[in-house]
C-alpha cells in the first residue's frame, strides 16, 4: 500500500490530472502492461495491493473503483475508436479500382452482398481504412467532429463510455 492523502473520485478529476493540470499537449498514447498497469508521458495508473493509484512524477493518489473502471473502459475505446476502421469492399473494386476511381465501402460483408449487384460474383474483401488528415475541412456541423475542436474527441469518448454502461456525471463532462 502506498502512502497517499488524496483520492481521485471522478473520471473528470483523473482526466484533469492527465490532460489539463500538467499541460499535456501531445497525442495520448497509452501503453498497457498486464502486470504494471498503464503509462503515458510521466504518468502511471496501476493496481497495487488491491488498491488503484494514479502517479505523476513524485505525486500519487488513490483511485476509486468507479474511476478505475471508467479509465479501463476509456482505454478500450481509445483502441476501438482510433483512426483505423474496418470496412468491406467489392473484391474487383479493391483489386483494380481502389485509388483510381470512385468505389463504395460497406459496413459489413452482408451489406456489400445486399447493396452491390456484383459482389456475390466479385467477392468481398475486408480492409482497414486509415484516417490521415482533413484535405478539405467541413463547413457545416454534419455530426462529425471538427478537426479544430480539441475537446470533440473527449466528448465522443465520454458519450461512448455512457453507451457502454459507464456514465459520466454531468460535473465530470
Amino acid at each position: 500500500m502506498r502512502h497517499t492523502e488524496r483520492t481521485i473520485e471522478t473520471f473528470r478529476e483523473l482526466f484533469d490530472e492527465i490532460a489539463y493540470d500538467w499541460g499535456f499537449d501531445g497525442e495520448l498514447a497509452i501503453y498497457e502492461d498486464p502486470d504494471e498497469g498503464y503509462s503515458f508521458s510521466k504518468t502511471a495508473i496501476f493496481k497495487e495491493d488491491d488498491e488503484y493509484y494514479w502517479s505523476y512524477k513524485t505525486q500519487n493518489a488513490k483511485l476509486t473503483q468507479e474511476v478505475w473502471d471508467k479509465f479501463v473502459a476509456f482505454v478500450q475505446l481509445m483502441k476501438e475508436t482510433g483512426k483505423v476502421r474496418t470496412v468491406y469492399m467489392d473484391g474487383v473494386d479493391f483489386a483494380h479500382e481502389a485509388g483510381e476511381t470512385d468505389c463504395t465501402i460497406y459496413a459489413s460483408t452482408k451489406h456489400a452482398l445486399s447493396l452491390a449487384s456484383c459482389s456475390d460474383a466479385c467477392g468481398v474483401v475486408k480492409c482497414k481504412l486509415i484516417f490521415e488528415e482533413w484535405t478539405h475541412p467541413q463547413k457545416e456541423d454534419l455530426g462529425v467532429n471538427d478537426p479544430k475542436d480539441e475537446k470533440a474527441g473527449v466528448r465522443t469518448i465520454l458519450g461512448k463510455l455512457e453507451e457502454l454502461g459507464h456514465p459520466v456525471k454531468e460535473e465530470e463532462a
